[in-house]
């Protein structure tokens, strides 16, 4: 079986065939069999262009092209023989040249042979190909001038772009050898589209916000292979921020931030492993992170109601959970809840210890919370005439009275 010979072949900035040293040959020769030609040639073995001598070169931009499923021969090349002539005084009746015209589709590399002849039909033509592992010639059929040879042949597995495909051609019969030499074709990759998108066109919260970044790849084929990652610049760079082989192509990152400011990011698809699917990356899309909690200073204050009940409002800086709120009554014998919250009512015994109302749960931070009670005073305990209804606020043991204003204590004038 024959063999394809590859190697990678670094950017071309432009198209070019590098000239054919097939000799001119001025003689007649009879068809040469597979076995009667012992190989004594470079064979397929692929050297720097221009060094390894007996060499058609069909190099392309390789790095900034790729093909579809309809670019056809869109990125072809033809290359031609130098001439062969044979018979008459002057050996120049006859003559032959051979052209190859090359491309590569997803999975092929596709060549279409042309003999050119002053003569209608050459007896015994037959297109050659040499085998490395042989060493030798192997006919692929009748090579009819003025007739187009069709040959494709697979792909290597995992090919990628701009990797070289090397093949030695010629025909025989018809005088010596139309030689082409060493065809060497850099394979065009596979077209690639990757996008991004984000499921939030607002700013996100850096409290509790989450923007989901969505990567897409597509392309054409069988497409398998590779990986599709989602990337975030750091200022310097693009690092990977999640990572997947392609399946549907589809990668979904949730990016939950925790410091204001804007954030960049982008989708790329990393083709190493696949079958000759190029590389690419999307634009890039910016995530807004803004802090939603505007700062706030701790406050405490109280309003008596109509009804003879007292509002409390405090305001906490920060988010508090299970704080546990009391309120200080030396000198009632009830305490009445005056909204929904229930309340802990630990009675005083008297002078020295007062009674305490208890409420628990969560504070948020910056969000005024209220507590109305409804105090019934004690004028038996105090000679003076007068009752202390309420004298202290503390959350979770510390007072908050007279943080942000005085309040002073709460007093009953008794009946005389």
């Amino acid at each position: 079986m024959k063999k394809l010979f590859t190697n990678f072949l670094g950017l071309a900035l432009s198209v070019m065939v590098l000239a054919s040293c097939s000799q001119m040959a001025t003689y007649e020769q009879a068809d040469v069999t597979p076995e009667e030609v012992a190989a004594a040639k470079n064979g397929f073995n692929l050297t720097p262009y221009g060094t390894g001598g007996n060499e058609n070169a069909i190099v392309l931009d390789c790095n900034n092209s790729c093909i579809t499923d309809t670019s056809a021969d869109q990125f072809a090349v033809t290359t031609t023989s130098a001439p062969v002539t044979w018979g008459g005084p002057n050996q120049n009746n006859n003559s032959k040249t051979l052209s190859v015209k090359v491309w590569n589709t997803l999975t092929t590399i596709e060549y279409r042979f042309t003999l050119i002849s002053n003569l209608g039909s050459i007896p015994g033509s037959n297109l050659q190909y040499f085998d490395e592992a042989t060493q030798l010639w192997v006919n692929i059929g009748d090579l009819v001038p003025g007739v187009v040879k069709v040959v494709s042949r697979p792909l290597p597995a995992a090919w990628t772009k701009c990797q070289v495909i090397t093949e030695q051609w010629r025909q025989t019969g018809g005088g010596a050898p139309v030689e082409l030499g060493n065809v060497s074709y850099s394979l065009i990759g596979i077209c690639t589209t990757t996008t991004i998108a984000k499921d939030s066109e607002t700013s996100v919260c850096i409290e509790d916000g989450t923007v989901n970044l969505t990567g897409t790849v597509t392309s054409f084929g069988t497409f398998t292979g590779g990986n599709i990652k989602i990337q975030q610049f750091n200022g310097v760079s693009y690092v990977d921020v999640a990572s997947e082989a392609v399946g549907d192509g589809i990668l979904v990152y949730a990016f939950d931030p925790s410091v204001s400011g804007t954030y960049t990011f982008r989708a790329a698809y990393d083709g190493t492993g696949s079958n000759g699917y190029n590389n690419s990356v999307s634009s890039d899309i910016t995530v807004e992170a803004v802090n939603c909690v505007v700062a706030c200073t701790e406050s405490f204050s109280y309003v008596e109601n109509q009804d003879g009940s007292y509002t409390f409002t405090y305001k906490s800086e920060v988010d508090i959970t299970g704080a546990e709120v009391k309120f200080t009554s030396p000198q009632v014998t009830e305490v009445t809840s005056g909204d929904i919250k229930t309340y802990a009512v630990n009675p005083g015994n008297g002078q020295g210890s007062p009674t305490v109302s208890t409420w628990v749960g969560d504070i948020t931070a910056c969000t005024p919370i209220t507590f109305t009670l409804l105090f019934t005073p004690d004028c038996e305990q105090n000679e003076g005439g007068f009752a202390n209804l309420w004298t202290d606020f503390k959350v979770n043991s510390i007072s908050k009275k007279n943080i942000s204003e005085t309040n002073p204590i709460i007093k009953f004038d008794c009946p005389k």
